[in-house]
């Protein structure tokens, strides 16, 4: 846990350096609103916020196209430290790929993708190619475009964050609850399978035969993508806020003008290709293709 949030958050602002913009986080928040009703008519979703979670398969395939966005949004973070130092809108422990090969690799237990991910090492070539294989084109297309913008300014790339972080650090926080149900439910399913003869691998076997108390870690560690343990979300959440306000400054006139336009279709867009890629693979899934 970060002691002092505001003194954290300051070394990567470089307090008092630039004045806070009040337009950007506004044009973003707008840009939110304007899709999120159509997120939160998606059944996937819904089933996700809600613990009744019908097939694991489906969510191994979700986050598997999230660590490719991130994977790549994370990339484009860097170019952002590259061009102005540590005094940018980026916090490297709201990385989520590294915890998203957590998850990908503990919900591939109940399900046949198990063969893709369950003995495999989660950094690993073949780790990762089998991620790829589960990945929808519209995401592929999606990351080309980021790439390509901002290769010509970094700093668009804050559109996305603030599209994937925010939503991490605000329904995320209600999907978590879901999926930690989802997991229970599972683990418990497993578990009276295993009682009645069924085989598992070891890896399984281990949490079946966990204590009560060893059973509530395995349950924290079925949710790390959404999990920010380096802070607490309602305090940081002003502090992230404000330093997006300040990522405008570093343009001026009709270059802010474009910057911010370029930053909030980039928004939509990054909401845009997940609800996309859900459509994708659950058509997919329902012709066994996937």
């Amino acid at each position: 846990m970060v002691s002092s949030i505001g003194s954290y958050v300051a070394s990567f602002l470089g307090a008092g350096e630039i004045k806070a913009s009040p337009g950007l986080r506004d044009q973003l928040h707008a840009s939110m609103h304007a899709i999120h009703a159509e997120a939160q008519s998606n059944v996937f979703l819904q089933n996700l916020i809600s613990g009744k979670m019908s097939c694991s398969k489906a969510y191994v395939v979700y986050l598997c196209n999230l660590f490719w966005l991130h994977q790549a949004l994370e990339r484009a973070q860097e170019k952002i430290v590259e061009k102005v130092g540590s005094s940018s809108f980026v916090f490297p422990f709201l990385y989520r790929s590294e915890k998203l090969l957590r998850d990908i690799h503990l919900w591939s237990f109940p399900n046949p993708t198990s063969i893709y991910f369950a003995d495999k090492e989660e950094k690993s070539g073949e780790f990762i190619e089998n991620i790829k294989r589960f990945v929808q084109p519209s995401v592929f297309e999606f990351i080309g475009r980021l790439e390509v913008s901002t290769a010509e300014d970094p700093l668009i790339a804050v559109g996305a964050m603030y599209a994937f972080y925010g939503t991490v650090m605000s329904g995320g926080q209600f999907v978590k609850e879901g999926v930690k149900k989802a997991f229970l439910t599972r683990l418990e399913e497993a578990r009276e399978e295993f009682s009645e003869g069924v085989s598992c691998d070891s890896a399984l076997k281990a949490k079946l035969l966990a204590s009560p108390g060893a059973e509530e870690s395995y349950i924290e560690e079925s949710v790390s993508f959404f999990s920010i343990p380096e802070v607490n979300i309602t305090d940081f959440k002003p502090h992230w806020h404000e330093a997006l306000d300040k990522v405008a400054l570093y343009f001026k006139g009709e270059s802010r003008v474009l910057f911010e336009k370029k930053t909030v279709e980039l928004c939509h867009e990054s909401i845009r290709v997940v609800l996309t890629s859900i459509e994708s693979f659950h058509e997919m899934l329902r012709k066994g293709e996937i």
